[in-house]
């Protein structure tokens, strides 16, 4: 005979029910015989309930128990043999415009809110006592957020995205990896997220723990300029401009083989102290031929302009498309926005 029956006919994949009962497993099983029977089970659910508390599947048989605990489908309590029968209310029916069910051998009814309660007994004339479901929060673990700005070639390094997310998930470390870029690919690991491409990425670098950039060769990379010259490491494979740029392994960032055959992972995960960069100097300003640019008043002159409706350009002398952005004067904008052949875009 069991103490405690837990009834729940499916374990999803994910549900509040689910957590509920895994809580009342983590925190209540190791002083309380608690036994839950499902008839269907996610796998993983499964898994996770069954290292806090005895799970049995339904098949027919009949259990006896002192305490039975049912929630929305207590389809087996024919099949149950208790002292005490619990219908525990987890959803506000009134609010779902739902009819509790009735079940005639419920000797005690539970209501995980207070919401819960007052709307049970609106609905049926029985008030419910109030239990709050109980909270197991796991000490929370630092997310490794990484980020790569990179076209998806072969020369970038992309066949090692796979490889070094392995390498994390095997030393236990959890991690977002947002992989930027101008077209898709697959990778093995979920944690891995192909992002569309985006011309200017320093505001997310920022926010990142690392830039990755496993590349198999670099002229200079700019990812790597841009996410040191704003405080983020970065993590890239030993290309030799990397230590030109100024990458020091330990301080501003990780320098791995080519293989990957040497991988720091639990420094990469504790990560590193503030550092300040200072970028190479660059000498443009001295091959450049002098002379004052125009083209930024020319700019704010004119307009930018994306076509709705295909016409004949008269100025441009061809044919504009839908779609296809112009830039003309100010005048001449108004005068085809008026005709509902282009929209003009806003200036950012």
């Amino acid at each position: 005979m069991y103490k405690n029956l837990f009834y729940y006919s499916v374990l999803m994949p994910i549900g509040g029910i689910e957590t509920w009962l895994w809580s009342i497993g983590k925190k209540y099983g190791a002083d309380h015989d608690i036994v839950v029977v499902y008839t269907r089970a996610d796998e993983q659910q499964l898994r996770r309930l069954e290292q806090v508390v005895r799970c049995v599947r339904y098949t027919g048989q009949r259990f006896e128990c002192e305490k039975a605990f049912f929630c929305y489908d207590a389809n087996i309590i024919d099949h149950v043999d208790a002292k005490e029968y619990f219908l525990v209310v987890h959803g506000d029916y009134k609010a779902m415009g739902l009819r509790p069910p009735e079940l005639p051998k419920v000797t005690r009814v539970i209501g995980v809110s207070q919401i819960v309660c007052d709307a049970y007994e609106e609905l049926t004339g029985v008030k419910p006592e109030l239990s709050f479901n109980p909270l197991i929060v796991s000490e929370p673990r630092k997310i490794l957020r990484l980020i790569s700005a990179t076209r998806m070639a072969p020369e970038k390094g992309i066949r090692r995205i796979d490889k070094f997310a392995d390498i994390l998930e095997k030393a236990g470390i959890p991690f977002v990896w947002d992989v930027y870029s101008d077209s898709t690919a697959t990778f093995r690991s979920p944690y891995v997220i192909q992002r569309p491409r985006r011309l200017d990425v320093v505001d997310l670098m920022a926010a990142a723990d690392y830039m990755v950039q496993l590349s198999d060769a670099e002229g200079e990379p700019y990812v790597v300029g841009e996410a040191l010259s704003v405080g983020t490491p970065v993590i890239v494979t030993d290309f030799p401009s990397a230590f030109e740029m100024g990458v020091v392994p330990g301080v501003n960032g990780f320098v791995l083989p080519m293989d990957l055959s040497d991988v720091p992972t639990a420094a990469i995960y504790k990560g590193l102290k503030k550092f300040k960069y200072t970028p190479p100097t660059d000498r443009w300003s001295e091959l450049l031929e002098p002379g004052e640019g125009t083209y930024l008043q020319e700019i704010a002159d004119t307009e930018l302009c994306q076509c709705i409706s295909p016409y004949f350009d008269m100025v441009l002398n061809r044919s504009v498309n839908v779609g296809e952005y112009i830039r003309c004067a100010r005048d001449r904008a108004a005068y085809l926005a008026e005709r509902q052949l282009t929209v003009t875009v806003p200036r950012s």
